[in-house]
């Protein structure tokens, strides 16, 4: 048996033996609970191994911003250059 309940919360799972190192399984329950998918995130703490799914909030962003300023929609792309109706209407030098 690869995990055995000891309360609430909280399982023992065993170490296997993966070539020359050692690793676990996780129970599907745990995966989903968790949402892993393909990777973890791992930090040591105090002795304590914390996995946890790696944080999708800024995932991709270098391609969304150079897929839009690589867009060939012949727009100027630079900030400088943006306009709205404030700088048409009430801007005075």
């Amino acid at each position: 048996m690869i995990t055995k309940e000891i309360e609430e919360g909280k399982v023992q799972i065993d170490l296997i033996k993966i070539g020359n190192s050692r690793g676990i399984r996780l129970p599907q329950n745990i995966i989903k609970q968790c949402g892993f998918i393909d990777t973890v995130e791992a930090e040591l703490i105090n002795h304590c191994l914390i996995l946890k799914a790696p944080d999708k909030s800024r995932r991709n962003w270098e391609n969304l911003f150079k897929s839009d300023l690589d867009a060939e929609d012949g727009e100027n792309n630079d900030i400088l250059a943006m306009k709205n109706r404030w700088d048409d209407e009430e801007w005075e030098w």
